[in-house]
């Protein structure tokens, strides 16, 4: 799963060597297989509470 400030993306399975690319791209987030959703979730939220702060 992808995550991009202000629009959340969803894709399939991302291959590691792809993650820098996306962070470049802009991407905030990205959660590979196996990542815990009550780990994934409080990194969103922590990105969604930044950006309000900002």
């Amino acid at each position: 799963m992808l995550l991009h400030l202000y629009g959340f993306k969803a894709g399939g399975v991302i291959p590691t060597q792809d993650y820098q690319y996306l962070f470049d791209a802009g991407m905030v987030g990205v959660f590979g297989p196996g990542t815990k959703i009550s780990k994934a979730a409080i990194e969103i939220l922590n990105v969604l509470i930044d950006s309000v702060a900002e």
